[in-house]
């Protein structure tokens, strides 16, 4: 876990670019919700370490059904596939990927995977919850 806003820093000579992803939501489910939560959250990570945003980076292919009423298999079954990498190169990258709960971990795993295969060469998931399923 981050003990401080410390621990991200923006990108250097030394260093390998670093960039946040925020999960993205499908079309549909933005229209209707109005906003993307996880861009909302990673805009503000943005404005307070300097690390440059990529909104757009993923891409979510397919609606999902909602993950909060489905059991742990369901869930990765709900979301393998689910993403796809926009115009963006991540080849080389540092890559913090943005969500706002964490729950099985099902979705940070999909969309990580889908920015591994596109040459990400390390991808850490931020959530501001993680919530405890009994």
């Amino acid at each position: 876990m981050l003990d401080s806003l410390t621990e991200l820093s923006p990108p250097s000579e030394n260093k390998q670019p670093i960039l946040l992803v925020p999960v993205p939501l499908h079309p549909v489910r933005e229209r209707e919700r109005g906003y993307n939560q996880s861009y909302l959250l990673a805009a503000e990570l943005s404005q307070l370490t300097g690390i440059p945003v990529l909104q757009h980076g993923l891409k979510r292919t397919r609606q999902t059904e909602v993950q909060a009423h489905l059991d742990v298999d369901e869930r990765t079954k709900n979301v393998t596939g689910a993403f796809e990498v926009g115009d963006s190169d991540f080849k080389g990258q540092s890559v913090y990927l943005i969500d706002d709960v964490c729950t099985t971990g099902a979705t940070l795993f999909s969309a990580a995977d889908c920015l591994k295969t596109a040459g990400a060469q390390r991808v850490t998931g931020l959530t501001v919850a993680r919530a405890l399923k009994n």
